[in-house]
């Protein structure tokens, strides 16, 4: 049961706008209530300390509403906690995520204390008077994202011995499949969820992420792309329907994606991982570590270019690696993890057999990091080599 004595996360852009909010929630006995104006510190604070109730607004400076309320579900900590969600309009493409979501309250303009205090009033009432059906599926919910799956397969299936065609019961069913690698059961429960509702795009999200996994990356592009465009604030369509496009090498569709997935959720990885990979596939070098910055951090970098040139290395691309690495080295300047890259640059060019270019950049390695054996190893190797 909701009630006033209860703690609520307002996250709101401006104090004028949450000095409102916090007199509408106070017509409602509200008292507890912590105030975000940045959707960053709401994420992380909410995610450490959780909160029962939320009035969240979309429009954040820093980080979305959307993108705060879908990483908060994503770490396990939240089910369908109550988010009273306020935007400027509520379009159809808003909508496909709120449905997705399980956002059933929202507000548009005119906003004032009466009007928050009236619908968080319909809020408190509808959320305390809830069926016997959708309270075990919230618990179902909750327990699937605690990792609590014997659990939650038990309320789901309490849920749908009631109503055997509630689309969501049978979507929650086919991700407990899913968490148990059961793919073909998964795809049972998705259709059978898809025929309940032949328009639900959370169905068919499910569908092109089992596709991904077989590896039929061209099926699921060719749901992902249709999905995407209706549901771009969605972060996982969007992470998926750039990674499937990547794999089937349509770089532009992919690289399109990651842009669209970048203006939601600025400090995605996949985003920029994806983004550096087709500039290392279509040889675009230009503000190659600049995105990644934005996902990683130093450590996180200089792996995946480490890893990203070994690929190429692996394909017989020797000299795209070694431009791969001087380009980071260039841009990358300052970063106590840089002799790795000195040292992969060193092993590139000893391939190519350029012995003094490898000597420089093992030298280069070891003045980093004097620590690091393998420059030292490599150098050693090197001593009765004469330089190319």
């Amino acid at each position: 049961m909701l009630s006033s004595q209860m703690p609520v996360a307002l996250i709101t852009a401006s104090q004028a706008e949450a000095e409102m909010f916090t007199q509408g929630l106070a017509e409602c006995g509200f008292r507890r209530i912590t105030v975000f104006t940045s959707g960053k510190e709401a994420y992380e604070v909410c995610a450490r300390q959780q909160f029962p109730l939320f009035l969240t607004r979309v429009e954040m400076p820093d980080m979305s509403g959307l993108v705060v309320i879908q990483k908060l579900r994503a770490t396990g900590n939240y089910g369908l906690e109550p988010h009273l969600l306020v935007c400027n309009k509520l379009d159809a493409q808003l909508l496909a995520l709120v449905s997705e979501y399980d956002l059933d309250y929202v507000m548009v303009p005119p906003l004032s204390k009466g009007t928050v205090a009236a619908k968080f009033k319909h809020l408190m009432t509808t959320e305390n008077s809830l069926s016997e059906v959708e309270l075990k599926y919230r618990d179902g919910k909750s327990a699937f994202a605690s990792d609590l799956i014997d659990m939650a397969e038990d309320k789901i299936m309490q849920v749908l011995s009631a109503q055997p065609k509630l689309e969501k019961a049978l979507i929650l069913l086919g991700d407990i499949a899913v968490k148990r690698n059961d793919l073909n059961v998964a795809d049972t429960h998705y259709k059978a969820a898809l025929a309940a509702n032949p328009k639900s795009s959370s169905a068919l999200h499910r569908l092109a992420q089992l596709l991904m996994k077989k590896n039929d990356f061209n099926a699921a592009a060719t749901l992902l792309n249709k999905l995407a465009d209706v549901n771009p604030y969605n972060i996982r369509l969007l992470e998926n329907a750039g990674l499937s496009n990547f794999n089937i090498e349509r770089y532009d569709l992919a690289k399109s994606y990651m842009g669209k997935l970048q203006a939601v959720d600025a400090a995605n990885k996949t985003a920029a991982v994806v983004t550096a990979q087709v500039k290392i596939k279509t040889g675009d070098l230009t503000d190659l570590v600049g995105g990644l910055r934005q996902g990683m951090d130093e450590k996180e970098l200089v792996q995946f270019l480490n890893n990203a040139g070994a690929k190429l290395s692996s394909d017989n691309d020797v000299d795209g690696a070694i431009k791969m690495y001087m380009a980071a080295v260039e841009q990358i300047k300052v970063n106590k993890f840089l002799y790795a890259i000195h040292y992969n640059l060193g092993i590139a060019f000893k391939k190519k057999k350029n012995f003094d270019k490898a000597r420089q950049h093992f030298e280069k390695s070891l003045k980093l990091n004097p620590e690091f054996t393998k420059a030292s190893a490599a150098l050693k190797e090197l001593a009765a080599t004469p330089a190319a």
